[in-house]
C-alpha cells in the first residue's frame, strides 16, 4: 500500500511520512490559529501587545531555527524532529491555561521552537525528493499537509462564534496538543535515517569550542552569495508583510464588518482553492523556472494589501484573499525550489534554519515590522500599513532582478560538487 501511494505521489518513504505527519500537525493550527489575534485581545492584550509577541517570536526564532538546523546537520534529522516534537507539544496547553496575556509568553516562546523544528522537518523532506521535479514535489508536500486547511478554519470560526472566542480558542488548543503528540509518536515509529544521511554524518567534522560553533553558523552563509541575496530580498518581503500580518483579521472584523464565521469561511475557501491549484502551480514553476515563479508570486501578492484595504463586503474580501493565497503558492514553490537548488545537502539544516530565522515572516525582518505596524495603526490609521506593504515587495523584486543571477553559475557548480 505504501509503495503504491509513494509511487503515485512521487515521494519516497521519509518524504511520505513527513508529509502525512505534517498534515496531522497542521490540523490543530488550521482550526484556530487564524483567530490568534482576537484571543490575545480578549485576554487583555492590545495592538501593541500583538506587535510585542511577534517581536518575541522573532527573537526566539533567531535562536531556534539556526540552532536546530545545525543540530540536524550534525546528529541527523530524525532525533531533533522526534525529541523536539514531544517537547513543544505542551505549548498549546500553556496557551490554553493562560488567564492574562502575560501568561501567554512561555507558550509563544515554545511555539517559536515548534516553528524552528519545522525547518528541520522541511530539510528532511527536501533530502528525500527528486531534484528534477522540485517544484512538483514541494507542491505535493504542501497539498497533503494543507488538506485540513480547506474546512477546519470554517469550523473554527463557527466554534468561536457559538461559544465565545476564549472558550472556543481553548478547545482548539487542546485539539492542537493532541495532534502534536500524535505527530511525534508516528514520526518516532516510521521515520528512518537514510543511508545517504548516515554517510554525510560520518564525514561531518564536529569541532568543539565556541569559536568553531560560531563559525558553523557564519561560514555557510558567508560563502554562498546567492543565499545572501535570497535572505535580503525575502527579508524585504517579510518586513512588508509583517506590517499587516497580525492585524488583517482585526481590520476585517472591526472595519469591513465581517463575522468570525465569515473570516473562517474565507480562510477555508482560499485554502481549498489553493489545494486544488497547488500541484499545477508547482509544475508551472518547474516549467517557467524557480526564479520567475518566485518573483511572479511576490508581484501578485503585492496587490493584496491595497485590494484588501479597499474591500467593503464578504465577496470582495474572499476574492482578494484567495488571490493572495494563490500568489503565495507561486512565491513559496519558487523560493523553496531555489533554496534547494543553491543549498548543499550537508548544510541544508543550518542554512534553511538561518534563512527562516532572518528572512522568514516570523524571523528578524518579519517580526520587527509588526511593532512599527502597531505604531502606525494606533497613531495614523491602517492605511499606512496596507500601502507600505506592497512598496517593500516591489523593492524586493527590483533587488532580485539586479542581483539574484550574479554568481549563480559558480554557486551551482559548488553545490553540485558537494
Amino acid at each position: 500500500m505504501e509503495k503504491k501511494l509513494s509511487g503515485l505521489l512521487g515521494l519516497n518513504h521519509n518524504a511520505l511520512v513527513i508529509s502525512l505527519t505534517e498534515m496531522v500537525h497542521d490540523s490543530g493550527t488550521h482550526l484556530i490559529w487564524s483567530f490568534w489575534s482576537l484571543y490575545v485581545l480578549k485576554l487583555g492584550g492590545s495592538i501593541a501587545v500583538l506587535g510585542l509577541f511577534t517581536l518575541l517570536s522573532g527573537v526566539s526564532s533567531l535562536i531556534f531555527h539556526p540552532l536546530l538546523g545545525l543540530i540536524s546537520d550534525r546528529v541527523g534529522r530524525k532525533k531533533p524532529v522526534v525529541i523536539g516534537g514531544f517537547i513543544v507539544s505542551v505549548f498549546p496547553l500553556i496557551l490554553a491555561l493562560a488567564d492574562n496575556w502575560m501568561w501567554l509568553i512561555p507558550g509563544v516562546i515554545l511555539h517559536a521552537m515548534d516553528n524552528g523544528l519545522w525547518t528541520t522537518r522541511q530539510a528532511l523532506f527536501t533530502d528525500n525528493i527528486d531534484n528534477t521535479r522540485k517544484g512538483r514535489s514541494l507542491a505535493t508536500f504542501y497539498t497533503i499537509m494543507s488538506i485540513t486547511a480547506s474546512f477546519l478554519p470554517a469550523l473554527g470560526g463557527i466554534l468561536l462564534d457559538r461559544i465565545g472566542i476564549v472558550q472556543g480558542f481553548r478547545i482548539g488548543l487542546f485539539f492542537s496538543f493532541i495532534t502534536l503528540v500524535i505527530q511525534s509518536a508516528v514520526n518516532v515509529k516510521y521515520l528512518e535515517e537514510s543511508k545517504e544521511e548516515k554517510r554525510i554524518l560520518k564525514r561531518t567534522t564536529q569541532s568543539r569550542g565556541l569559536r568553531n560553533l560560531i563559525k558553523s553558523f557564519i561560514e555557510p552563509i558567508r560563502t554562498n552569495k546567492n543565499f545572501q541575496v535570497m535572505i535580503i530580498g525575502q527579508g524585504l518581503v517579510s518586513f512588508g508583510q509583517g506590517l499587516i500580518s497580525q492585524f488583517t483579521i482585526i481590520y476585517a472584523v472591526e472595519t469591513i464588518g465581517l463575522t468570525i464565521t465569515e473570516w473562517g469561511l474565507i480562510t477555508s475557501f482560499s485554502s481549498f482553492t489553493n489545494m486544488i491549484f497547488r500541484i499545477p502551480i508547482g509544475s508551472a514553476v518547474d516549467r517557467i523556472g524557480n526564479r520567475k515563479g518566485y518573483m511572479l508570486g511576490i508581484l501578485v501578492q503585492s496587490a493584496y494589501p491595497i485590494l484588501f484595504f479597499n474591500s467593503q463586503n464578504f465577496l470582495q474580501t474572499i476574492a482578494v484573499y484567495t488571490l493572495n493565497t494563490l500568489g503565495g503558492t507561486f512565491t513559496q514553490m519558487g523560493r523553496e525550489a531555489l533554496l534547494v537548488e543553491i543549498v548543499p545537502r550537508k548544510e541544508r539544516g543550518i542554512l534553511l534554519g538561518s534563512f527562516t530565522a532572518i528572512a522568514g515572516l516570523g524571523g528578524v525582518f518579519g517580526s520587527t515590522s509588526p511593532t512599527l505596524g502597531a505604531f502606525l495603526w494606533d497613531n495614523y490609521g491602517a492605511i499606512y500599513n496596507f500601502y507600505l506593504t506592497p512598496v517593500m515587495s516591489w523593492l524586493a523584486i527590483i533587488y532580485y532582478l539586479r542581483n539574484l543571477n550574479r554568481s549563480k553559475s559558480q554557486d551551482l557548480k559548488k553545490q553540485q560538487q558537494v
